[in-house]
């Protein structure tokens, strides 16, 4: 598992906060000064955005040949403005949004479903060209067991909930995961 200091997820979030933000603005995204280490490496990203406590738009990246940097911000701008379940954020919602930043370990595909520890891994469930994916939050957050984490990731990829039983491949992944606290945006 790697790891994120305290400046990385700090800098992830503003870089985060500043690209919807400048996507919004139609201005052109400051370049930041990022220093080597985790930052350049390439990382799957999902970002989350939240208006208190409800979900405004969540979009991510496994497979990626650019920077953790880069994606984070790619994937903030797509979150705010291409989640398919949500109207496009608006520059007046800006100040009520917080973001929070799920940096991924490569997918592991797993054997036994006994392999799969709540709290710590996420879950994809891929069967024929069909593909679900929960963050490993999920399953904390509701309260699931792991026969209702497979079911739920099942639904999510349009798939009967008990197919995970039956020829799909089951991957787990880690997260590092971190947000802006509530009302206090990590601004650029």
């Amino acid at each position: 598992m790697f790891r994120l200091s305290k400046p990385e997820r700090k800098l992830l979030l503003e870089i985060a906060r500043g690209a919807v933000r400048a996507h919004l603005m139609e201005e052109k995204f400051p370049v930041r000064e990022i220093p080597n280490g985790t930052l350049r490496q390439p990382h799957g990203v999902f970002v989350s955005i939240h208006c208190g406590p409800k979900l405004r738009g969540c979009i991510g990246r496994f497979q990626t040949d650019i920077p953790l940097f880069q994606t984070t911000a790619e994937c903030a701008v797509s979150a705010a403005m291409a989640d398919s379940r949500f109207l496009p954020i608006k520059v007046e919602e800006l100040e009520h949004i917080s973001f929070e930043i799920s940096a991924l370990t490569p997918l592991k595909k797993i054997e036994r479903v006994d392999q799969l520890k709540l709290g710590r891994h996420g879950l994809m469930v891929a069967k024929g060209s069909r593909q679900g994916l929960l963050l490993p939050q999920v399953a904390s957050r509701y309260k699931w067991d792991r026969r209702e984490f497979l079911r739920q990731t099942c639904l999510k990829a349009g798939l009967e909930p008990e197919e995970w039983k039956s020829g799909a491949n089951i991957f787990v992944f880690e997260a590092v995961v971190f947000d802006e606290p509530l009302g206090q945006p990590a601004h650029p």
